[in-house]
This record gives C-alpha cells, sequence and structure tokens, in this order.
C-alpha cells in the first residue's frame, strides 16, 4: 500500500467517524484496506517479537559470559586473598 492508497482510506475513515455512509464501492475498498493494514500490523507485531526473542537470547549469551567472568574472577581474588598473610588480612579486612 502507498501514500496515497492510505490518505485515500484514511478520507474513507474520517468519512465513517462522522457518521456518514459510504457507497457499495467505497465501503469495499475501505474494508479491503482496512484489512491490509490489519494483515500489516499483525505481521510487525510478529516481526517485533522475533527481535525482541534475537534481543534476548544475546543478552542471555552476554550474561552468562559476565558469569563466567565473574567466576573467574572471584576465584582469582580468593586466591590472591589466601597468600596474604594473616596480619596482612587483617589489615585489609579480608576474610571478614
Amino acid at each position: 500500500m502507498d501514500a496515497s492508497e492510505y490518505a485515500a482510506w484514511w478520507q474513507l475513515h474520517l468519512r465513517l467517524a462522522r457518521g456518514e455512509s459510504l457507497s457499495a464501492e467505497e465501503q469495499n475498498r475501505y474494508d479491503t484496506i482496512r484489512d491490509d493494514l490489519d494483515r500489516y500490523d499483525k505481521l510487525q507485531l510478529l516481526a517485533d517479537a522475533k527481535h525482541a526473542k534475537t534481543d534476548l537470547r544475546q543478552l542471555e549469551a552476554e550474561r552468562d559470559e559476565l558469569d563466567r567472568r565473574r567466576q573467574q574472577l572471584d576465584s582469582r581474588i580468593a586466591a590472591l586473598e589466601g597468600r596474604l598473610s594473616g596480619q596482612t588480612r587483617q589489615l585489609l579486612g579480608v576474610g571478614e
């Protein structure tokens, strides 16, 4: 549907909203374009849902990678803290 078709449909829509009657031909045109718009909206919703699912999968993968990196860092920190002397650990507040 191009812009001129939509503009023509909109004029018919406004007429209906004002309570005017449409000829059989106008009503048929109005219904056909409205159905096309409804189909387009449904397709757009499906496309949006697909994109959202793709984004979600990507974010979940990033979260998993960040969790893996956090675990590595936690292990490294624990190993480094384990090598500190008791006095140093106490001064740093490590293990509290």
